[in-house]
C-alpha cells in the first residue's frame, strides 16, 4: 500500500475516504489512533491515507481535483468565549470531527459552527443536548457548500460516535447509515435506489471494512460477496441465476484480476429419519 495523501485532521480525512470510495477505490486511514485529544488541530502529518498500489495514481488525481475545489480554511466561530468551553470543544471535535447521522430531537442553540466558504452560512454545526452546553449530542455538515446538510452525527454523553447517516450524492436522500462501537464503524448499510430497504451492507473488523454484501433489488437475497483484506479485493462468492445460492468463487490478485474460478457444491440438509 502507498500513502496517497497527509490530512489536515479526522474531518478530512474521512471525507476524502468517501470521495475515494465513490470511485471504486479502497482507502485506509493510517495513524488516527495517534491523535488522542488533539481534536482537528494540525496533525504534523500523524494521519495519512493509504490505498493499494495500483490505485495510488488515481487516487492521487481525484484528491488533486478536489483540493482545487476547497474553499480557503476559515477559523472556527464559535457563540461561547469561555476557557473551559474551548478546552471542551477541542477536546470533543478531536473525538467526533470525520463522522455523521440523522439528528434525534438536537437543539440547535447553544452551538458551534464553522463557515467554509464563507456564504454567510454555517457548513458545520455542533450540537448540544437540551441546551446544555457540557453535553454534546452530535453535529452536521454541509459537504458540498449548498445550503443543506448531508451528514448528521449522534454521538453519546461520553463522546463516542454511536451512528452515521449520509446523502453522498446529494440528492436529499440519506443513503448510507453506519454504526459504530468504540468510535469505530461496525456495519455499514446504503440504499442505492431509496425504497427503504438496504441492497448493499459492508461489516467492518477494528474500523477496516472486510466484507461487502450486495443484495438483488427484487428478492432482497445477497447475490454477491466481496472479502477485501488490508483494503484488497482478495476473493467473492456470487449467485449468478438468484435462487439464493452462491454458486461460483472467484479470487483475485493485487490487480482485482480473477486467478481462479470454482463452482460450489449446494449440500442438501439431512431429511429427518421417520420413527417406526
Amino acid at each position: 500500500m502507498k500513502h496517497v495523501y497527509s490530512p489536515s485532521g479526522s474531518l478530512e480525512a474521512h471525507m476524502l475516504v468517501h470521495l475515494l470510495e465513490q470511485s471504486g477505490i479502497k482507502a485506509h486511514i493510517h495513524g488516527e489512533a495517534l491523535l488522542g485529544g488533539m481534536g482537528d488541530l494540525p496533525t504534523a502529518d500523524l494521519i495519512k491515507i493509504a490505498v493499494a498500489d495500483e490505485d495510488y495514481e488515481k487516487a492521487r488525481q481525484l484528491i488533486l481535483e478536489w483540493e482545487k475545489q476547497q474553499p480557503p480554511d476559515v477559523p472556527i466561530k464559535t457563540e461561547y468565549k469561555s476557557s473551559a468551553s474551548s478546552m471542551l470543544m477541542a477536546g470533543l471535535i478531536g473525538a467526533v470531527v470525520g463522522w455523521a447521522v440523522y439528528e434525534h430531537g438536537y437543539v440547535a442553540n447553544p452551538h458551534d459552527y464553522e463557515d467554509r466558504n464563507q456564504d454567510g452560512k454555517p457548513d458545520y454545526v455542533l450540537n448540544y443536548k437540551n441546551g446544555k452546553t457540557d453535553i454534546p449530542s452530535g453535529y452536521k455538515q454541509d459537504l458540498n457548500f449548498d445550503g443543506k446538510f448531508d451528514v448528521y452525527t449522534d454521538i453519546d454523553a461520553s463522546g463516542q460516535i454511536t451512528q452515521e447517516r449520509v446523502d453522498y450524492n446529494f440528492d436529499g436522500s440519506f443513503e448510507t447509515i453506519t454504526t459504530f462501537k468504540n468510535n469505530l464503524p461496525v456495519k455499514s448499510e446504503v440504499d442505492t435506489n431509496d425504497d427503504g430497504k438496504p441492497d448493499m451492507i459492508s461489516f467492518f473488523e477494528n474500523g477496516i471494512s472486510n466484507r461487502t454484501e450486495t443484495l438483488d433489488l427484487k428478492t432482497n437475497k445477497v447475490v454477491r460477496i466481496d472479502y477485501y483484506d488490508s483494503a484488497m479485493l482478495k476473493a467473492a462468492d456470487f449467485d449468478s441465476d438468484g435462487d439464493g445460492f452462491l454458486e461460483t468463487s472467484y479470487k483475485y490478485d493485487r490487480y482485482r484480476q480473477v486467478i481462479e474460478t470454482k463452482k460450489n457444491q449446494q449440500v442438501e440438509a439431512p431429511r429427518p429419519v421417520k420413527e417406526n
